[in-house]
């Protein structure tokens, strides 16, 4: 049986096999704006917890 963290890395390299380096690059960046967003601004409306 493989982890899930395996089959995550699998469907990953079957999704991005085909981007290049500049498209995966702008990916990962978009990626971290998104999250770093999420994380200084609560939710519409709602309250960020902790």
């Amino acid at each position: 049986m493989i982890s899930i963290d395996t089959a995550r890395e699998r469907m990953a390299n079957a999704i991005f096999k085909d981007w290049s380096k500049d498209e995966l690059d702008a990916f990962v960046k978009s990626m971290r704006k998104f999250a770093d967003a999420l994380d200084a601004e609560p939710p519409i409306g709602g309250v960020k917890p902790g």
